[in-house]
């Protein structure tokens, strides 16, 4: 697995403005990481102009009660915020299907 599933509870979390430092940019990629990541500024795109309130790869800041100590972070793929509804779905791309996607959403983002 690509992603690590919460340990503990959820002490707080905030949604970034930007990108954490240690994140790199700028490096393109090839293979099928390049075709999934393609895919993914299409969806985006197709996204922002279905939905006003939709927000691509947000970043999120958080700690847990198993290390209270240690800041960890998350970035789904993107967020649809239904205000009027008081409703956000998360958005979890996947060029071919994935077992993975469905506990990323479960065991990380959903709590």
């Amino acid at each position: 697995m690509r992603y690590h599933p919460l340990n503990g509870e959820v002490l707080d979390v905030e949604m970034l403005r930007g990108v954490p430092k240690f994140v790199q940019s700028g490096r393109r990629r090839r293979g099928r990481k390049g075709v999934g990541l393609r895919y993914e500024a299409k969806v985006h795109a197709h996204l922002l102009e279905e939905f006003a309130g939709y927000i691509p790869s947000p970043w999120f800041r958080y700690t847990t009660t198993d290390s209270p100590r240690r800041v960890n972070y998350a970035q789904p793929d993107g967020l649809i915020v239904d205000v009027e509804r008081g409703k956000i779905t998360i958005c979890e791309m996947k060029y071919s299907h994935c077992a993975e996607a469905y506990y990323q959403l479960v065991d990380k983002y959903l709590p």
